[in-house]
Protein backbone atom coordinates (compact mmCIF):
# COMPACT_ATOMS: atom_id res chain seq x y z
CA UNK A 1 0.00 0.00 0.00
CA UNK A 2 1.34 3.49 -1.14
CA UNK A 3 1.95 5.44 2.10
CA UNK A 4 0.84 9.58 2.74
CA UNK A 5 2.96 12.07 2.28
CA UNK A 6 4.18 12.90 5.88
CA UNK A 7 1.91 16.28 6.77
CA UNK A 8 -0.98 15.36 4.42
CA UNK A 9 -2.80 14.86 7.53
CA UNK A 10 -1.86 18.30 9.11
CA UNK A 11 -2.36 20.31 5.70
CA UNK A 12 -5.82 18.14 5.58
CA UNK A 13 -6.79 19.77 9.49
CA UNK A 14 -5.02 23.29 8.70
CA UNK A 15 -7.92 23.41 5.50
CA UNK A 16 -10.81 22.28 7.46
CA UNK A 17 -9.68 24.83 10.18
CA UNK A 18 -9.57 27.48 7.78
CA UNK A 19 -13.04 26.52 5.66
CA UNK A 20 -14.94 26.83 9.62
CA UNK A 21 -13.10 29.73 10.28
CA UNK A 22 -14.40 31.26 6.92
CA UNK A 23 -18.02 30.08 7.58
CA UNK A 24 -17.91 31.11 10.69
CA UNK A 25 -17.07 34.52 9.98
CA UNK A 26 -19.41 35.04 7.02
CA UNK A 27 -22.20 33.84 9.52
CA UNK A 28 -20.90 36.38 12.20
CA UNK A 29 -20.93 39.31 9.34
CA UNK A 30 -24.41 38.42 7.88
CA UNK A 31 -25.45 38.42 11.71
CA UNK A 32 -24.03 41.65 12.42
CA UNK A 33 -25.32 43.02 8.70
CA UNK A 34 -28.45 41.34 10.30
CA UNK A 35 -28.92 43.77 13.54
CA UNK A 36 -28.43 46.94 12.51
CA UNK A 37 -30.91 49.69 12.95
CA UNK A 38 -33.44 50.55 9.99
CA UNK A 39 -32.98 54.28 8.07
CA UNK A 40 -35.92 55.39 9.69
CA UNK A 41 -35.11 54.36 13.64
CA UNK A 42 -32.06 56.46 12.65
CA UNK A 43 -33.75 59.35 11.47
CA UNK A 44 -35.85 58.85 14.63
CA UNK A 45 -32.53 59.05 16.39
CA UNK A 46 -31.31 62.55 14.42
CA UNK A 47 -34.78 64.05 15.12
CA UNK A 48 -34.17 63.25 19.04
CA UNK A 49 -30.84 64.46 18.66
CA UNK A 50 -31.99 68.07 17.37
CA UNK A 51 -34.76 68.40 20.32
CA UNK A 52 -31.57 67.42 22.58
CA UNK A 53 -29.67 70.32 20.99
CA UNK A 54 -32.99 72.83 21.43
CA UNK A 55 -33.39 72.71 16.89
CA UNK A 56 -36.65 70.43 17.02
CA UNK A 57 -37.18 71.11 13.29
CA UNK A 58 -39.56 69.01 10.99
CA UNK A 59 -39.10 65.45 9.08
CA UNK A 60 -39.19 66.98 5.88
CA UNK A 61 -35.55 68.83 6.91
CA UNK A 62 -33.74 66.12 7.44
CA UNK A 63 -32.29 64.21 4.78
CA UNK A 64 -30.52 61.54 4.08
CA UNK A 65 -27.07 62.67 3.42
CA UNK A 66 -23.82 60.30 2.27
CA UNK A 67 -20.51 60.36 4.11
CA UNK A 68 -17.03 59.28 1.91
CA UNK A 69 -15.64 59.03 5.38
CA UNK A 70 -18.37 56.27 7.30
CA UNK A 71 -20.26 54.74 4.39
CA UNK A 72 -21.71 52.03 7.36
CA UNK A 73 -22.62 54.89 9.54
CA UNK A 74 -26.52 56.64 8.44
CA UNK A 75 -25.80 60.13 7.44
CA UNK A 76 -28.20 62.83 7.39
CA UNK A 77 -28.13 66.81 7.23
CA UNK A 78 -30.56 68.77 9.15
CA UNK A 79 -30.94 72.40 7.58
CA UNK A 80 -32.91 75.03 9.60
CA UNK A 81 -33.59 78.79 10.02
CA UNK A 82 -34.94 78.56 5.96
CA UNK A 83 -37.71 80.98 6.62
CA UNK A 84 -38.48 84.42 8.16
CA UNK A 85 -35.02 85.81 6.34
CA UNK A 86 -32.91 83.58 9.12
CA UNK A 87 -29.65 82.59 7.42
CA UNK A 88 -29.26 78.65 7.22
CA UNK A 89 -27.71 76.64 9.63
CA UNK A 90 -26.66 72.83 8.25
CA UNK A 91 -26.48 69.95 11.32
CA UNK A 92 -24.51 67.20 10.07
CA UNK A 93 -25.60 63.79 12.13
CA UNK A 94 -24.13 60.04 11.54
CA UNK A 95 -25.89 57.15 13.27
CA UNK A 96 -23.95 54.03 14.18
CA UNK A 97 -26.06 51.69 12.79
CA UNK A 98 -25.66 48.94 15.28
CA UNK A 99 -26.24 50.92 18.43
CA UNK A 100 -27.90 54.01 17.71
CA UNK A 101 -25.43 56.54 18.65
CA UNK A 102 -25.49 59.87 16.85
CA UNK A 103 -22.58 61.79 15.89
CA UNK A 104 -22.67 65.52 15.23
CA UNK A 105 -20.15 65.82 12.94
CA UNK A 106 -19.43 68.94 12.51
CA UNK A 107 -18.07 69.09 16.17
CA UNK A 108 -16.88 65.88 16.40
CA UNK A 109 -19.58 65.15 19.27
CA UNK A 110 -21.34 62.23 20.49
CA UNK A 111 -25.11 63.44 21.63
CA UNK A 112 -27.48 61.91 23.67
CA UNK A 113 -30.94 62.67 26.64
CA UNK A 114 -32.05 60.58 27.91
CA UNK A 115 -34.83 60.08 25.48
CA UNK A 116 -31.68 58.84 23.04
CA UNK A 117 -30.24 56.67 26.17
CA UNK A 118 -34.04 55.01 26.29
CA UNK A 119 -34.04 54.32 22.19
CA UNK A 120 -29.97 52.96 22.29
CA UNK A 121 -31.41 50.32 25.35
CA UNK A 122 -33.80 49.12 23.18
CA UNK A 123 -31.79 48.67 20.51
CA UNK A 124 -29.52 47.03 22.23
CA UNK A 125 -32.15 44.50 23.93
CA UNK A 126 -33.54 43.51 20.26
CA UNK A 127 -30.24 43.27 18.72
CA UNK A 128 -29.54 39.72 20.88
CA UNK A 129 -25.30 41.16 20.31
CA UNK A 130 -23.05 39.80 23.69
CA UNK A 131 -22.60 41.45 26.24
CA UNK A 132 -18.57 41.90 25.44
CA UNK A 133 -19.69 43.21 22.08
CA UNK A 134 -20.95 46.53 23.68
CA UNK A 135 -17.74 48.40 24.08
CA UNK A 136 -16.23 47.92 20.80
CA UNK A 137 -19.58 48.34 19.17
CA UNK A 138 -19.58 51.83 20.99
CA UNK A 139 -15.93 52.92 20.29
CA UNK A 140 -16.96 52.94 16.59
CA UNK A 141 -17.26 56.10 15.43
CA UNK A 142 -17.22 58.25 11.77
CA UNK A 143 -14.30 58.16 10.19
CA UNK A 144 -13.90 61.98 10.05
CA UNK A 145 -13.95 62.15 13.68
CA UNK A 146 -11.30 61.59 16.34
CA UNK A 147 -10.90 58.62 18.71
CA UNK A 148 -11.90 60.53 21.66
CA UNK A 149 -15.49 62.21 21.27
CA UNK A 150 -16.97 65.24 23.16
CA UNK A 151 -20.14 64.43 24.54
CA UNK A 152 -22.94 67.10 23.91
CA UNK A 153 -25.69 67.11 26.70
CA UNK A 154 -28.83 68.22 26.31
CA UNK A 155 -29.49 72.17 27.00
CA UNK A 156 -30.68 72.85 30.68
CA UNK A 157 -34.09 73.06 31.56
CA UNK A 158 -34.89 70.96 28.81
Amino acid sequence: MPSRPRGGSEMVGALKCSRAALVLGIALAASAHDRKISEVTARRLVQQALVALGQPVPPSQIRRGMSYWSPEFYTFDAVLGQTAGKPALTWSFDVNPWNGDIWNTIECSRITSPAIEEEQEAIWRRSKFPADAREPLRSKHPGECPQVPGQIPPPSGR
